[in-house]
Order: C-alpha cells, then sequence, then structure tokens
C-alpha cells in the first residue's frame, strides 16, 4: 500500500459539502484510496509523502478531470466567427486570433 500523501497550503481547498464550503490555505489528508481529513494545519503521519499546494486549487474526490475540468474552463470563451461574406471583415477572439 501506499504510504499517506498530505497535500498542504493549498490556495483554495473546495470541500464539495453542502455548504459549498471553501477552504483558504488548507490541507487534505489522505490514506490509500480514502480522504482521512481535510483541514488547516493537519500533521503528516511520520511515514507519509507531504506535497506543497501552494498556489493550487485542490478538490478532493473529484474524478475525471481530464474531460471536465476543460469544458469548465471554456464555458464563457467566445467562439471565433467566420468573416462576413458582405464585408470581408472578421472579429477577434479573446484570445487575439482573428
Amino acid at each position: 500500500m501506499r504510504p499517506p500523501l498530505l497535500i498542504k497550503n493549498a490556495l483554495r481547498v473546495a470541500t464539495m459539502d453542502d455548504a459549498g464550503t471553501e477552504l483558504s490555505g488548507a490541507d487534505v489528508l489522505i490514506k490509500g484510496r480514502v480522504i482521512l481529513a481535510v483541514g488547516k494545519n493537519l500533521e503528516a503521519p511520520d511515514d507519509a509523502k507531504v506535497l506543497d499546494a501552494s498556489g493550487c486549487v485542490v478538490i478532493p474526490g473529484m474524478v475525471n478531470t481530464h474531460h471536465h475540468l476543460c469544458q469548465t474552463l471554456t464555458r464563457a470563451t467566445p467562439r471565433p466567427r467566420t468573416p462576413s461574406s458582405s464585408t470581408g471583415s472578421s472579429i477577434t477572439t479573446a484570445s487575439g486570433a482573428t
């Protein structure tokens, strides 16, 4: 079995509880496939691997991020438009592409 993992100092931890709680500067302790604790200043077991998550957002238990995370990030991105057939002009997207 893998050693416990302590994710420390996350910029934000989204707990995904019913209240939508988000913790700043928080930690997540994981052993095997189980999240043992979420909170601030958690103690690492002697055999734990410690990962500094400063500047990172942690979403414990999130599954299939390779698919859904990208969709979340692009929901508000404007879609590029094709040139107008009558004017020949085009609209520039947020990224600067025409």
